[in-house]
């Protein structure tokens, strides 16, 4: 049925100009080298743009090369997080957020949240679940991987934010854990040509601009909430044990927050609320609503 809006013929045009426009930038880090155990820094430092940095992507060019042996070599799932042992992510250098061990940490955070829609429109950056990522014949690759995917503080706050942004990331010791080689004789490289960061900056007008500058010369505080993803490994199990004690750590004595309705979830079954033996002693879970998929971005799936 038709509205008495499309008879409104002398509404006066809205049109929202707050934002003068969006630029897609390209950062550079400081050093060419990217050697096994080498520091990259990406900073951007812009004092006239807010920067849309949950919306940023790392851009890695190389090559896969194969040295030795008659083998076959290819990359594993997710093998552009294996590049690096570590990454930081620093405002106005202030650490926000260290993963260690990304690519371990996005592999089991992929497994349990991702779905399949997720999965296709990560196929550029390295996750190919479950198929494995693609090289050209020469054994080049290109990767273009969200910062969402590696850090947990883009995932749940996405505001444009302002001052001096870091990405620090340390090369991995060796690159074993990102490629599949099968061939006792046979040997491949890792070849990092090159990493940028792509990033959108967003430029306001002069008025929401002065606005802005002035919360910030009054140094409001700004609230980034987020949940932080960690690896914790055992540090050693005994060969033929069954069982296992093993103290973890979670939160302080100050941060408490309330463990309800959890629920243990194992590839794609739930052990409900009742008593479960997995190959060790008997331990207690809880039931959820909803699985990983949902409790984690939020929505519902059928």
């Amino acid at each position: 049925m038709l509205s008495n809006r499309v008879l409104d013929l002398y509404k006066t045009p809205l049109s929202d100009d707050s934002i003068s426009r969006i630029d897609s930038h390209t950062s550079l880090p400081y050093i060419k080298s990217f050697e096994n155990n080498d520091i990259i820094e990406i900073s951007i430092n812009r004092n006239d743009a807010w920067v849309l940095i949950h919306d940023a992507a790392l851009s890695i060019r190389g090559k896969l090369k194969k040295t030795a042996g008659a083998g076959n070599v290819k990359f594993v799932n997710n093998a552009g997080a294996f590049f690096f042992d570590s990454i930081t992510y620093l405002l106005n250098g202030i650490e926000m957020e260290h993963v260690k061990d990304p690519g371990i940490t996005s592999l089991i955070r992929g497994y349990l949240c991702y779905t399949e829609e997720d999965s296709n429109h990560l196929n550029v950056a390295g996750w190919n679940y479950p198929d494995v990522p693609a090289t050209y014949t020469d054994g080049a690759f290109f990767m273009r991987i969200p910062l969402y995917h590696l850090l947990g503080i883009f995932t749940d706050y996405k505001m444009a934010i302002s001052g001096k942004h870091t990405i620090r990331l340390v090369r991995a010791r060796n690159d074993a854990n990102c490629m599949l080689i099968t061939g006792a004789d046979t040997k491949a490289e890792l070849v990092i040509e090159k990493i940028d960061l792509k990033v959108k900056h967003i430029i306001p007008n002069d008025c929401l601009k002065i606005q802005l500058l002035q919360s910030v010369k009054t140094d409001r505080p700004i609230l980034i909430p987020f949940r932080k993803w960690e690896l914790h490994e055992l540090p050693a199990l005994n060969v033929g044990s069954t069982k296992e004690m093993w103290s973890v750590k979670t939160t302080t004595s100050v941060d408490c927050p309330p463990l309800k309705n959890n629920s243990l979830w194992v590839v794609t079954k739930r052990f409900p609320n009742d008593k479960c033996r997995i190959n060790s002693d008997s331990f207690r879970v809880y039931p959820n609503k909803a699985p990983p998929q949902t409790s984690y971005w939020s929505r519902w799936f059928l």
